[in-house]
Order: structure tokens, then sequence, then C-alpha cells
């Protein structure tokens, strides 16, 4: 572009910027009246110049020299940092359109700082000697200098970045008798200016340098820009995620003395959430010391199935609370275009990263690690469910550790009986009533009000997207497929058995078909129930549902169920008789354990109580009365010939 020393005229301003039109426009309702009139006879003058390219004409209307004119013909067009020109605001007086820049040297004399007479000498400082601001910048944005290994203090104070100024001006050759050597405060005022300055240019950096990392994560909430992937239709985008209730429950164990009480760990609950209508379409439950995959798949079974309220002790639910599936029987079996997920591991699982993708058919959408913001909506959902319910029982652990709410919380379980299995009744009831609340969010809608809406028969506005039947290939959520080998000897008389966690399965036609012993087979495990599994050949040819042997068939139990109970059977010295019921000898275990947790640590957290309660949660079990503890055997009194002597000691007196 060509551009005069004294800037634009009407034959070198280019032609995209003399659309009045599209420059930016400005608020008057809080100009004075005077202020007004000389923006208004400005503004003609220069559309009229634009318009005519008559500078004399121009200028009369505008009640100015031609000079003035063109200076504020160039303040309107002056680029802004985010390079978009001023436009009418360049009209607004005592604006500054640009920055200070000073082309003297201060004088080389004592500087007391009351004069004007250095006014963009730190400037001025920096762009002579280049190396100085580089180094400063680093010290302030913690930025590492090639060469020069540095560990920076967490929050650099303006005293120490005056003081390594100080030095680098010293270092550069800078007399004492120059900017800033001879002023009084050593420049220490533009130090703190500038390095604040370079903090809100820097938003990233200086923030992350100033502030920390949780402030710097925060900063890609509420950037300005929309969404990549703003979807507000419902059931086209879901968002899951674990959470820790913030609440303490107990266990209450039965004995011949009352009931006694044990606390348990915190419970996860998995919900899943669809963005569009805010509504939360299922849940999961996980009483644990940290959220399994299993539990997340469960999470996606719930929210594909029909919900049925829990027969629940806490009282009725709200009026028309509820899930979309028990509201809207045609989102039964429906799922999502877009899957929004955290980084946590449970997420990277087979199960869930391949399995659980490709039976919904839709996109998984990982955040980066650490990154909250990703699923920001979710975690507003945990922070909404926890001030409406959790927070404010007495057994709360509050928000953090310096929340006033919390009051030890496991002496409030115990003290007022607060039982797991009620937590999970108030876990249904805050979930369902949540559907049916309005939300400012939502334009005072309730989540269920949304769906309803747009699901309208009248104009239905979504078009839902009902599930394939699973198959062989992609089963249903839940099942898990594993290859194994069938076992067995007709010589031994041992008939055909296929064996999965310490348990044989067999139907009467698997066992009847000896050449298939050392084949390959395919089963299909339902981690909610292993009693029983599906068998395919290679071929896909079904070999029915094949039975667990023994108790194993008799009981339902999960997986992991099964497999708590295989580390018991390989310990040392344990053993199931044929008749014993092993969900039940679990469950026994455990309430065992708890008891003696409770008599050491009373008033604390107890890991066994904290099994006791999800295997009965999954195996929907009661718990069983602790045993009494097996009298320890009196020890014989140490024989003479194994007793040592301990000589006399010779005191010795002063």
């Amino acid at each position: 572009m060509n551009v005069s020393r004294s800037g634009y005229t009407f034959t070198t301003l280019p032609i995209e910027l003399r659309d009045t039109s599209s420059w930016r426009q400005i608020d008057l309702s809080q100009m004075d009246e005077k202020e007004r009139h000389r923006f208004q006879r400005l503004k003609n003058g220069v559309e009229t110049y634009l318009l005519s390219g008559k500078l004399r004409l121009a200028a009369t209307i505008a009640d100015c020299s031609r000079s003035v004119l063109l200076r504020q013909l160039n303040r309107c067009v002056a680029m802004t940092g985010d390079n978009k020109i001023f436009g009418w605001a360049g009209l607004i007086p005592h604006l500054r359109i640009g920055e200070y820049e000073r082309h003297a040297q201060a004088p080389a004399e004592h500087w007391s700082g009351t004069s004007g007479e250095c006014s963009g000498a730190f400037q001025y400082l920096l762009n002579k000697h280049p190396s100085i601001r580089e180094k400063l910048d680093a010290l302030i944005l913690k930025k590492r200098m090639p060469g020069q290994p540095h560990v920076h203090e967490s929050r650099i104070q303006a005293k120490t970045l005056t003081s390594v100024f100080v030095t680098l001006c010293k270092a550069a050759g800078i007399r004492d008798d120059e900017y800033p050597l001879n002023t009084q405060s050593k420049g220490r005022r533009s130090v703190s200016r500038y390095a604040n300055d370079l903090i809100e240019k820097e938003v990233s950096r200086g923030t992350y340098a100033r502030y920390g990392e949780e402030a710097w994560k925060h900063l890609r909430v509420g950037t300005g820009h929309a969404s990549l992937f703003d979807h507000p239709k419902p059931m086209h985008e879901w968002g899951t995620d674990a959470h820790k209730i913030d609440c303490i429950g107990c266990v209450i164990v039965p004995g011949p003395a009352g009931p006694q009480k044990i606390a348990v760990s915190r419970i996860w609950i998995v919900p899943v959430h669809d963005r569009g209508s805010g509504s939360i379409l299922g849940y999961s439950v996980g009483i644990r010391q940290e959220i399994s995959a299993a539990t997340v798949e469960q999470a996606f079974v719930s929210a594909l199935s029909e919900w049925k309220p829990r027969t629940s002790k806490l009282g009725a639910y709200a009026p028309g609370a509820g899930f979309p599936s028990s509201v809207f029987p045609e989102l039964i079996g429906c799922g999502p275009a877009i899957l929004t997920v955290d980084n946590a591991v449970q997420h990277y699982a087979n199960r869930i990263e391949e399995r659980c993708r490709r039976r919904l058919g839709c996109t998984f959408i990982w955040g980066g690690l650490g990154d909250w913001s990703h699923n920001a909506i979710t975690e507003r959902l945990f922070g909404s469910l926890e001030r409406y319910g959790f927070q404010r029982l007495p057994s709360t652990t509050g928000s953090n550790v310096l929340d006033t709410r919390r009051s030890n919380p496991v002496f409030q379980a115990l003290k007022h009986g607060i039982d797991w299995s009620d937590l999970l009744d108030l876990i249904d009831v805050i979930l369902a009533d949540y559907n049916a609340t309005p939300n400012s969010g939502l334009g005072g809608q309730a989540p269920l009000t949304v769906l309803r809406n747009h699901l309208d028969p009248s104009r239905p506005l979504i078009l839902p997207r009902p599930l394939p039947p699973p198959t062989v290939g992609i089963p249903d959520l839940g099942i898990t497929v594993i290859v194994k080998r069938i076992r067995g000897s007709q010589k031994s008389g041992l008939r055909p058995y296929v064996q999965y966690q310490h348990a044989r399965y067999r139907n009467p036609e698997l066992a009847n078909s000896f050449d298939l012993v050392g084949s390959k087979v395919v089963i299909h495990v339902r981690s909610a129930d292993v009693s029983t599994i599906d068998a395919f050949l290679p071929s896909g040819e079904p070999l029915g549902n094949l039975m667990a042997e023994g108790r194993w068939g008799e009981v339902s139990h999960s997986e992991e169920v099964r497999k708590e109970i295989g580390q018991l059977i390989n310990a040392a010295g344990y053993h199931l008789g044929p008749e014993t019921d092993p969900v039940q000898e679990l469950l026994q275990r455990y309430a065992n354990e708890a008891s003696q947790d409770a008599k050491k640590k009373p008033k604390k957290v107890s890991k066994a109580a904290t099994k006791l309660a999800k295997v009965a949660h999954e195996t929907g079990r009661d718990i069983p009365e602790p045993e009494p503890p097996s009298s320890a055997a009196v020890k014989p009194p140490p024989s003479p010939s194994s007793m040592r002597f301990v000589k006399s000691p010779n005191w010795k007196t002063i």
C-alpha cells in the first residue's frame, strides 16, 4: 500500500477501506451534547471526502482544517491489535490508537522521576538492547533460554525482577549516568508495568506463569468462539464422566449385640448426559476405590434401556420425574452420533474404545490430558447435582477440604446411620428429579420438556437413531467375546466342557460332542451375570447356552465377583466345598473383615466394608451377620532351655 508521510489520502487509501458502512460503529448515548456534535460533524466530513474526493469541501462540512480532517481519517483506518480498523471509534477524542514511541535518548543526568523528559525511555532501552528484553520476557513468562538452564521462581516479584534488570543493564554496558541507572527507582515502576502488560498480552503463557496451571486450563472456556462441535439438537451428542459423590455412607452389619455401622468409601456415579436437551439418559453406580470400564459400559446399557423407579424408602419422586426412556418409549435403544469423554484411563479400555464405539455406531471424542473444560457441560452437571442433593447431607465431604459444610463426614455417617442403600435411592431420586426441574440454561424449561417439544408428533424436530440388532460380530453392550478351547477326554470319562474363570461350562449338546474336544469355541460372556454363557463355533454355528457347573450355575453373580472369589480360591489353604454358595461365602468373609476393621478403627473408612457393599449391590443379597472370631490358641509357657537370662547391670555411681 502506498502511504505518504502524513498518512492516507483519497488517492492512496485502499478501495476496501473506503466503504464506511462496514466500519465499526460506536455508542453515543454516554457522550454529552458537545462531544456528539463534534463527532457528527467530523463523521459528515470524512464521509463527504471519501465519496467526492474533495478535501476542501469536506473540511468545510467538518468545520476543521484540511490537515485535521486527514488526521481524523487516518485515525479511523488505523489498525487495532486484532488486525481490524478502528472505524468510527477513531473520532473519539483522546483515544490512543497507537503506542508512544521515543526516538531520543534519555538525558544523561540524575533524574528524580518528576520530569516528563524520560517518557518512553524504558521501551527505547529495550528496543536498543533486544537481549535485555529477551531475558526479561524469559523470566516473566518462565521461558527456557537456550544454553542457559534456569529454575524459575513460582511467581517472581517486581523487586527481584528489577534487580535482574539492573544487572542486565550493567552487563550491556549502560553507564551509571544513563537511564535507568541514573534514576532513583532504577526503572522499578517501568519494569512492573512491563511485566503486567506482557502477562496480559501473552494470555496463555502469561496466565500459566503467573497464576498457575488451573487458571491456564480455565482459559479454554469462554473464549467467545463457537464450539467446533456445536450440536443443539437432542439425542445427537452424549457426554459421560465418572464422579465421586461428596458424602460418606456406611454399611449396617447385623450382629448379636445389635446392628454395627461401618463407614465405606465414597460412591461413584457415571451418568450419561444428553447435551442437546440437558437430560440424564441413564447412569451406573460403582462402590469401589476406583472406577472401572465395566461400570462405564453399564451406564451406556442403562441409557439404552427402559428406566424403572426404585422402591425407595426416601419418599416419592417429584411430579413428572423420570428418565427419557420411561417417558418416551421411542427413545429406548437409540444412540448418539457423537460421544464426548475425558482422558480417564477407563475410557481407553478395549470394551469402551472398541466394543462400545462399534455397538453405538458413533464418533468418540476424547479430551486432552487433565483438560476438564473439554467436558465442561458434564462437569457443570455434577456441580448442580451436588448442590441440589449430596452436599446437603450431614455426612457431606464438601467440595474441598476447606468447605465449611464439611464436618467430620465419617462420624456423621455413623451417627445418623446413612446407609449405602439409602444413598443409591437418593442418587436415583436426584437424577430423576433433575430431568423434571426447569433449567435457566434451557430457557426455563425442564430437560424432559425440551425432549417433548422436539418429539412432538405433529412436527418432530429430531430423528432418533435406533441401534441395529446385535450380531455375533457386534454383540450387545455388556458382553465380552473370548476365544477358548473345548476340553475333555472320552478315555478318562471327562465330558467336554469350556473352562472360564474357575468354572466349567456345559450343556447337554456339548457334553455329548467328544468330536469337538480340542477345537476352538467363541464364548459371549455377559459381565453382569456369568452363571451362563453363550457359545459359538468359529464358523458361527451356535452351541447354545452353557451353564456353569455346580453352585456357580445356580447363583447369579457378576464377572468381577467371580474374580474376587477366584482370588480366594487361589489363596493358600482356602477351599470351597461342593455345596458351598460362593457368593454367600464371599459376603461372609467381607462381613467378618469389616467387623474387625470396625473394632480396630471405628472412625475410619473400611475397605472390607466397601467391598461388602459392592458385592451386596451387584448380587442383591442381604448382608450376613459376622461370625464370632475363633478363640486364639493359648501359647504354652517357654521352656527353661529356651529362656535367656540377662546379666544384671553394673550401675556406675558418681
